[in-house]
């Protein structure tokens, strides 16, 4: 990969001469413009091209959220990522830019905390940048994920018809970068009387997921929350795990509750998808649907080991409609995904198998109950 050229745009001098020194030494990233604001950085970007745009949020006249909007005029595709200070308390504005195009985000540190959390910054900040990119690469050149040739590839499709018979009880999903939009364009189009619980993770710290269970609440007409300790699952319901704690869900007597926790992270995440997917395998098996939409990295991959080996149903999102093919990427290269799915085409697809298995049920208790 060659490196990845940058532009910075932030009006704080002392933040742009921080950025700029922390990747001056840098094997894979060049910081090679940067612009105090957005109106100069939409013009360094259009004549320059860079690979990545690193966007402040919280700028005065022309604002990051604005910037953000002028950005996707032009190029569609280029990644954002936004940090900005208040992002820790003001979640809805964050949340306004992803809807807006942004890619990701990362905390800025105060400027009292720079020193102590400089290099954690750096790094986090780093990753982001060359994972975005690399998968972009990836997009534009249809590259496909390698897989060690020691491992066994189950096929695609593999599942034995009489192991798909049972119906379909709960729906886990397991999202990263871009998962906001992704959910906004599959939960609100699901129907009141869906008849399943949904369980999901999407990467956020804390207080950003509380806001957006609240959001898309507010435009689903299923009932979207925050997960907490001891919630019982209910239908048509949807549970987001809280931001820095993971969500399981557990056996309760006779019903089903939802665990969260704070045990250490996997796969560098808190909340994670494994976690989540091994507890839905263990307790719903054949009877679970596993959905994995866009993100980086490849949390989730063992989870839906898992669920594959209880014959659970597992379904991703295709690499075209994911702003980063990586979690689903990996699943479905992996053989593990039945189906690879365009995102517009998701929510019609979870509805279709929920309520063929509600039918399948139904007709299996009228032959019962005729028999008798």
């Amino acid at each position: 990969m060659a490196k990845v050229r940058a532009i910075l745009i932030d009006d704080e001098v002392h933040f742009r001469k921080e950025i700029s020194n922390l990747f001056e030494e840098n094997e894979h990233i060049d910081v090679i413009s940067t612009a105090q604001s957005g109106k100069i950085g939409i013009q360094k970007i259009a004549i320059e091209h860079p690979d990545v745009v690193l966007l402040d949020l919280d700028m005065p006249e022309m604002s990051g959220l604005q910037t953000i909007q002028s950005i996707r005029e032009v190029d569609a595709h280029i990644p954002i990522i936004i940090f900005s200070e208040r992002c820790a308390r003001n979640t809805g504005q964050l949340l306004d830019a992803i809807a807006a195009g942004a890619a990701d985000h990362v905390m800025k540190p105060m400027r009292n905390q720079w020193n102590s959390e400089r290099e954690a910054f750096r790094e986090q900040l780093a990753l982001k940048i060359t994972s975005l990119c690399l998968s972009l690469e990836e997009h534009v050149s249809a590259k496909q994920y390698k897989i060690s040739q020691n491992e066994k590839v189950v096929p695609l499709r593999s599942v034995k018809k009489e192991e798909k018979s049972a119906g379909i009880d709960i729906v886990a999903i397991g999202v990263s970068t871009g998962g906001p939009n992704a959910l906004a364009q599959i939960i609100p189009h699901l129907p009141a009387n869906l008849g399943v619980p949904i369980v999901c993770v999407q990467h956020m710290p804390a207080g950003f997921t509380k806001i957006l269970a609240e959001r898309l609440n507010t435009s689903s007409q299923i009932r979207v929350v925050e997960g907490a300790e001891g919630m019982p699952l209910e239908p048509n319901t949807m549970y987001i795990a809280p931001g820095e704690y993971h969500m399981q869900v557990v056996r309760s007597g006779a019903r089903y509750v939802l665990n969260v926790n704070q045990d250490p992270p996997e796969n560098s995440c808190r909340p994670a998808v494994d976690p989540l997917f091994r507890s839905v395998a263990e307790h719903f098996g054949k009877s679970a649907l596993g959905l994995v939409l866009t993100g980086m990295g490849s949390d989730g991959l063992l989870g839906c080991k898992a669920l594959k080996q209880k014959h659970g149903t597992i379904l991703v999102q295709d690499k075209d409609t994911s702003v980063v093919w990586g979690m689903p990427g990996y699943v479905f290269q992996h053989g593990l995904a039945e189906d690879a799915l365009p995102l517009q085409e998701i929510a019609a697809e979870l509805i279709r198998r929920v309520q063929k298995a509600a039918s399948r049920n139904m007709a299996e208790h009228r032959d019962v109950e005729g028999k008798k």
